[in-house]
């Protein structure tokens, strides 16, 4: 049986404790899917664009919400 992973970079801050200050680091957030018309509605439901001025993203397919926020899906086959 297959599992969908979809992969949403973001940018985290973090403190380093040595003296350096507050900084900005990479993470990523994996979540994981049974279907791939799971990860769509939850991409339907829960994404927005930053700027508040912009209609909500109402994509009908996963590739669509990917390119434009440069997510990555995959398909994991067991």
């Amino acid at each position: 049986m297959s599992k969908y992973i979809l992969a949403m970079d973001y940018d985290e801050e973090d403190f380093d404790y040595d003296g350096g200050g507050e900084f900005i680091r990479k993470s990523t957030n994996y979540m994981q899917f049974d279907s791939e018309k799971d990860a769509l509605a939850y991409l339907n439901k829960n994404i927005y664009y930053n700027d508040s001025t912009l209609p909500k993203p109402n994509y009908d397919t996963v590739d669509k919400y990917c390119k434009e926020f440069q997510f990555r899906f995959y398909e994991r086959r067991s």
